[in-house]
């Protein structure tokens, strides 16, 4: 028998009563289970990226920058590094890191421009430079993207580099041990003792 109007209806009201497993509930939870899933892989991913530390973007030590890096003996076997924003920016640019500039301040090294190949030109970060266990390392201490904060992962290669380029230009200083790291409006002066 041809089902009626008033059949098609009464069937549709009788189905819409039914609890079925798909509803807007179930279906939010499971979209923020499939973000957070898929952020904690972004962070995993862009964690695990290592800088290739055989790759050397200062080769040519003081001479490849005009002698710019100047090393000086304050006795007792302790020495002053002087490290200039613009020989630093120069010597990080490259082939990763293109169109960027530097500044040093009393907030550390900051730096601007195409900081990495998946980040627009006008990304921004602010570098720390800290003496931890004797070594140079330079902390993200910000990241953003115009006014937009993002993870500061996303900047580490940059803070990698801006350390290994201190340590090629200068190879005493991967013999010594740095005792002070302080930075002044453009430059950075890194005391060492052999």
């Amino acid at each position: 028998m041809a089902k009626t109007p008033k059949d098609f209806y009464y069937d549709l009201d009788r189905a819409k009563n039914r609890s079925g497993s798909c509803n807007c509930f179930s279906l939010a939870v499971l979209f923020i289970l499939v973000l957070i899933v898929i952020e904690i892989s972004v962070f995993h991913f862009f964690q695990n990226i290592k800088v290739d530390s055989h790759q050397s973007v200062a080769t040519g030590g003081l001479s490849e920058f005009g002698g710019n890096f100047t090393k000086t003996d304050i006795g007792g076997g302790a020495f002053q590094v002087i490290v200039p924003q613009g020989t630093l920016c120069k010597a990080i640019s490259g082939d990763k890191f293109s169109n960027i500039n530097c500044e040093f301040s009393e907030n550390g090294l900051g730096i601007d421009g195409k900081l990495s190949s998946f980040l627009p030109a006008n990304a921004t970060c602010q570098l720390m430079p800290q003496a931890i266990q004797g070594k140079i390392e330079f902390a993200v201490s910000r990241a953003t993207i115009g006014n937009v904060s993002i993870p500061k992962v996303l900047v580490g290669a940059i803070a990698s580099t801006a350390s290994r380029t201190i340590y090629d230009a200068v190879p005493e200083l991967g013999l010594a041990e740095v005792q002070e790291i302080e930075v002044k409006e453009g430059i950075m002066i890194i005391t060492a003792t052999k």
